[in-house]
Parts: C-alpha cells; structure tokens; sequence
C-alpha cells in the first residue's frame, strides 16, 4: 500500500445486465464443500439517495425502483480460511490481482489523501 490514487471510473455502480435467478437450494456445493445458503426470492425495492451527500456518478441517485432477482447467499460469512481454501481449489484470482490494484475504505488506511469525488474510496495500488 505505498501508493494511493484516485480512479476515474465509478467503483459501485450497479450493472444494467440481465441476471437470471438460481435454482432453489438449499445447500450449495461449491468446490466438493457443501455450504448452508439462503435463497432470497427477490423482488423490487427503491435504491438511491436525494440528500445533498449523494453521488449520482456512483449511481447513488436519483431514487428509483430496481428489480432483483432471486438468489442464494450462504448464511455464514466467509472467513479468511474458507476463502484461501476456494483459491487453492479452483485457482481464482481476484480483480485486484488481475488489475493490480483495488479500491480501498479511505478510513481503513493511514493518512491515506483522499480523492475528490471519492472522500471515501481510494484506489490502492497493489492491494490484493
């Protein structure tokens, strides 16, 4: 984390793709490991901020109603361990591994500037 700057491109926009939703289950297996998941069955709700501190460029506003589709999520979170074991098993690599860099929560590192625009984000070269 030596260098910190700022990416011009928006971090949590939601994607405009079509999702498709999974079967039902209740378990999952992923990797030979089965997992306990919750299947949420989806539906619409309002998304977005009016208020003064929105990011319209970071799809925070305008309020508007988004369609989710159903999905499963494991009722677990997913400790360190688990997730080395997913690695070693199936040889992912994430995006920050992939693009050498990621963005960071400015309030989880030290003396980090922050990016105008972004007060909160910054983009951390070779975080992984």
């Amino acid at each position: 984390m030596d260098r910190v700057q700022a990416r011009p491109t928006s971090c949590c926009t939601p994607s405009r793709g079509g999702a498709t939703a999974p079967a039902p289950a209740a378990t999952a297996h992923t990797g030979g490991h089965e997992t306990d998941m919750a299947l949420l069955p989806g539906g619409t709700f309002l998304m977005g901020a009016e208020d003064a501190d929105g990011f319209p460029t970071d799809g925070e506003g305008p309020v508007r109603e988004v369609a989710v589709a159903a999905f499963r999520i494991d009722v677990h979170a997913v400790t360190n361990e688990r997730f080395a074991r997913f690695v070693r098993e199936t040889g992912h690599v994430t995006e920050a591994e992939r693009f050498g860099w990621s963005y960071a929560f400015a309030g989880f590192l030290p003396a980090a500037p922050r990016p105008e625009g972004t007060p909160w984000w910054c983009g951390v070269e070779g975080a992984s």
